[in-house]
This record gives structure tokens, C-alpha cells and sequence, in this order.
């Protein structure tokens, strides 16, 4: 999956690799620096992942950017979805079947709050991501297929009670079929 270069992601993502560069920082030693996984690095470098604001501020913080990351996150203040999301919730929810695989997070329909706050900050993404999860428990839900990498079960998202608790939530939601 190669991510759209010009979404507000992928070009946050563009600068934070800028000033690892300009600081002459691996995604390695940067990781060792700021405590979080190199993959994470590697993901939002790429626009595949989101940054968070705890995520920004440590990059803020190890790079001497000034606090420019964080403010350059302000562009997911103004919208709830992103944009790349289009009218796949319109889809979403009038769905019989829903098939998903993913390499680097647990979809968002299984979630839970402290993981998709870990990823996402923002408490207005956050509660339109969870509040998404309602057709999972409608009259008539749709049949939910996921795959999931098991790199995604080992990232450390948010810590490790916000890890256990999402892993419980998976397991206590799995169906075997």
C-alpha cells in the first residue's frame, strides 16, 4: 500500500524525517532517543501511520525544532476522518461483510478507546472512530473479517496497560470461523 503523498500525513511525515536528517539521526538512534519503536518512526515517516501528540513533542524535543512538529499537527484539528477515509464509512455502515487486513495497527473497529487515543490524540477523532464501532452491535452487524499482522500485536501503542487491554479486547471479541 503506498500512501497518498499529498495528504496532510505523509507531508507531517515528510518534515519529521527532514529534521532526523538534518540532525543526523537513524530512525534507530532517533527511536532510542524519544522511546518510541522505529517502526512507528518508519510508519509515519511514510504517511502509513499517524503522528501523536506525545509522539511530536518527543521528536520536538530530541530534534530542537522549536515545538514546529507539534504545531504542524494542528491540521488534524479540522477534520474528524481523514481525508484518504472518503466515503468508505458511508460504505461501512450499510455493509453485510467486512474484510480488512492490517500490517501496521488494529482497525479501528477494534479499538479501544486508550488505543485509538494513543494513536490519534485528538478526543473528537477519537470519539468518531469508537462511535464507528456501533454497527458492530446493531440489529443486524455486519460479518467482520480481519487480519491481522502479528508485528501489530507486538507494538507497544500507548504503553503497556493500553496494549493489554486491546489484546484482551481482541480475544474477548474474536469468534473462531
Amino acid at each position: 500500500m503506498v500512501a497518498d503523498l499529498y495528504t496532510p500525513q505523509a507531508i507531517w511525515g515528510r518534515e519529521l524525517r527532514y529534521y532526523r536528517k538534518a540532525a543526523g539521526l537513524t530512525q534507530g538512534e532517533l527511536a532510542e532517543l524519544i522511546h518510541f519503536s522505529e517502526s512507528l518512526i518508519s510508519g509515519v515517516e511514510t504517511g502509513h501511520l499517524p503522528a501523536s501528540p506525545e509522539f511530536a513533542e518527543a521528536c520536538d524535543a530530541a530534534l530542537d525544532t522549536g515545538g514546529a512538529l507539534l504545531r504542524l499537527l494542528d491540521w488534524r484539528k479540522g477534520q474528524v476522518f481523514p481525508s484518504w477515509f472518503g466515503k468508505w464509512r458511508d460504505k461501512e455502515s450499510v455493509a453485510v461483510t467486512l474484510r480488512t487486513y492490517q500490517p501496521l495497527m488494529v482497525p479501528g473497529l477494534l479499538q479501544t478507546e486508550a488505543y485509538a487515543h494513543a494513536l490519534l490524540g485528538d478526543n473528537e477523532a477519537v470519539t468518531a472512530r469508537l462511535g464507528r464501532q456501533n454497527i458492530l452491535t446493531r440489529e443486524k452487524p455486519p460479518t467482520l473479517r480481519c487480519v491481522i499482522s502479528e508485528t501489530v500485536l507486538n507494538l507497544l501503542v500507548g504503553g503497556p496497560d493500553v496494549m493489554r487491554e486491546q489484546l484482551e479486547h481482541i480475544a474477548a471479541i474474536a469468534s473462531p470461523q
